[in-house]
């Protein structure tokens, strides 16, 4: 199969094309490291030479990010990339597009994080995207819980000197590298979501196995690296919601098995 990984060459995009290179599969990346700016209307990214890159895959998988915690932002910015790339990918006749969003994106007392709604507005502009094009593209979201490298860039991003600031949240994370394994399983067929979804998108859920308030996470990660930082608990916007239980998967999610120590030890 030939793959296209929009996103790849982040966190997760990396990730993905080394477990669709190790299947066996041709990959490309699309990003502004290999000279696609999808949110520039001057870069190669216009509709007709994403259109011809897309040209011949067999699925694209969406695994962009957006660093912004504006909701107006993260709304335009993931809207924007989500139109673009599903109108190229339906024009070339690719018949899978996978997107990658977050566990919790459409629970109400997330409705104040920007970033979540951001990806939320992807989910849909995808979806109406696809109708639109009349095509019979396949629109297939997989939501994930936060992986366990979310703990490091917090502790990289939220601090001041020794200080680190902890948002008050419970999650339930996961491997980044599961997460790709899941996005190549529903790109190549081999795992679906419901039949007949009824907003024109199969979602399907992973998360890890054992939950966490994320200020513990932080401790034990940066305790792995031989850190001991003052962790301050700090508020977010819907952090009644995301410290009641709002991140958590549903019961139809599928859960995986690495725990944090196992992916503590097989660390770089």
């Amino acid at each position: 199969m030939r793959i296209v990984v929009v996103g790849g060459t982040g966190v997760l995009g990396r990730r993905v094309m080394a477990a669709a290179e190790r299947a066996g599969h041709r990959t490309v990346a699309i990003s502004r490291a290999t000279g696609f700016d999808l949110l520039a209307p001057d870069s190669p990214a216009g509709a007709e030479a994403l259109t011809a890159e897309l040209a011949g895959a067999d699925a694209v998988i969406d695994a962009v990010n957006q660093v912004t915690q504006r909701r107006r932002q993260a709304v335009e910015r993931f809207t924007a990339i989500a139109r673009r790339v599903v109108a190229a990918a339906a024009s070339a006749g690719v018949p899978r597009y996978v997107q990658t969003s977050i566990v919790g994106v459409d629970r109400p007392g997330l409705a104040r994080m920007g970033y979540y709604q951001g990806k939320l507005a992807a989910e849909r502009a995808a979806v109406q995207t696809a109708r639109l094009t009349g095509s019979d593209l396949q629109v297939q979201i997989v939501r994930s819980t936060q992986w366990y490298e979310f703990a490091e860039l917090m502790l990289d991003r939220l601090g001041i000197g020794p200080v680190r600031f902890a948002p008050r949240m419970l999650v339930q994370p996961v491997a980044a590298a599961s997460v790709a394994e899941l996005l190549l399983a529903v790109a190549d067929g081999r795992v679906s979501g419901p039949a007949e979804p009824p907003d024109g998108a199969s979602v399907l859920e992973i998360g890890g196995p054992d939950q966490y308030p994320l200020g513990e996470l932080m401790r034990r990660v940066s305790q792995a690296d031989g850190r001991r930082p003052l962790l301050i608990p700090a508020p977010v916007p819907g952090a009644a919601a995301a410290g009641a239980g709002a991140l958590l998967p549903g019961p139809d999610a599928i859960i995986d098995d690495i725990r944090l120590d196992d992916w503590l030890a097989t660390r770089p």
